[in-house]
């Protein structure tokens, strides 16, 4: 029996090439390393034995939609010299609207800070960003790493948590 898996690092380039993985059913997840081993894989006319995909997220569910959307999930401190303040931005990526809800909290964050949808529809369509963004300090620099953990309701009911480290700050373009 064949079964269709989308799998987070084959997202990319299936996505670019049109392809679709026919897998056997002889597959094993390991949650300690989020790690899929997949005992045969075609594309096309190729087969692609002992495939082994690490996912960047968790794994939500099995056999529903799989939650790809936190392996985008990102925070970054942006620096703007104009005022010299620092701020915390936070994004990912959700093209088919999987995500009812989602907030972040974090240093700076004293309360959770939620996400907005579509917030820059041309420049960035299908992503939730930080609504506000989460002010840090003016004139200095945070203490890096900064430690935030994203919380990510799904409109399946499911809810996944990210956690994410900034060790840095970009200067606003």
């Amino acid at each position: 029996m064949k079964r269709k898996v989308l799998a987070l690092s084959f997202m990319v380039w299936m996505a670019a090439t049109n392809a679709t993985a026919d897998v056997l059913e002889v597959d094993t997840y390991d949650p300690a390393t989020n790690r899929l081993t997949i005992r045969a894989v075609q594309i096309g006319d190729a087969v692609y034995t002992d495939v082994v995909v690490t996912f960047a997220g968790s794994v939500v569910s099995v056999g529903g939609a799989l939650h790809a959307v936190a392996a985008s999930a990102d925070a970054f401190c942006v620096y703007f010299p104009d005022n010299g303040q620092y701020y915390i931005e936070s994004a990912f990526d959700d093209p088919t609207g999987l995500v009812s809800s989602a907030t972040i909290t974090g240093s700076g964050a004293s309360t959770p800070v939620s996400y907005a949808y579509n917030m820059y529809p041309d420049a960035h369509p299908g992503e939730w960003w930080t609504n506000p963004n989460i002010y840090l300090s003016t004139g200095t620099q945070p203490a890096f790493p900064l430690n935030y953990s994203i919380s990510i309701l799904f409109r399946d009911g499911t809810t996944q948590v990210v956690n994410l480290e900034v060790g840095n700050c970009e200067v606003a373009q």
